[in-house]
């Protein structure tokens, strides 16, 4: 048998004239897409916005940082001016002072190794030397006397002023010193 790519017989009519109410009867089945399509729409449209918002934000963040910035740059720049002309009129105080180093070295080595001085007054212009110091017992505490008295090269005298026992078993004392003048020069 044969067959017809033809069709024959009763034809199959489409939905029928234009018409609004066949347009419409026929977009029912369209309108949940549509309204999928202008709700992305407009989120797209809103997120397009927003990021615009945001950029320009952004931007004005960057702008206020480079201001705050500066600022700061330059309050560290005249911090920075300041504290260098606090260093150069150190600077130049310790250049014009003169320190007796002549008396710290044979000082120390003079120093009992149980001793502990607390205080080191030294009036050049006088000569007078006022420590205080604490110490372990009364015995170390002669000991340094002695060493003060005997050994020293640096002293013309010594007087002790006080002494008292503290509550820990260790002996706090104070003592004067005249110093001889060829320790009170700079080296």
């Amino acid at each position: 048998m044969a067959i017809s790519l033809i069709p024959s017989g009763k034809k199959v009519q489409g939905p029928g004239k234009f018409t609004a109410a066949n347009i419409v009867g026929s977009a029912e089945n369209f309108v949940p897409s549509i309204i999928v399509f202008v709700v992305v729409g407009a989120l797209y449209l809103g997120s397009v916005l927003w990021i615009g918002q945001l950029e320009t934000e952004v931007q004005n963040i960057e702008v206020q940082k480079e201001e705050i910035l500066a600022l700061s740059r330059q309050d560290d720049i005249a911090a920075l001016k300041q504290f260098a002309r606090k260093a150069r009129a150190l600077d130049g105080i310790v250049a014009k002072h003169s320190a007796p180093s002549a008396l710290f070295d044979p000082f120390e080595e003079s120093v009992h190794s149980s001793v502990f001085i607390r205080s080191f007054i030294l009036d050049v212009l006088s000569g007078n030397l006022a420590i205080e110091g604490t110490t372990q017992s009364f015995e170390t505490l002669g000991e340094q006397f002695v060493i003060w008295r005997n050994t020293n090269t640096y002293l013309d005298s010594i007087d002790l002023a006080g002494f008292t026992k503290s509550g820990e078993g260790q002996v706090d004392f104070s003592a004067t010193m005249k110093v001889k003048p060829e320790y009170l020069k700079p080296q």
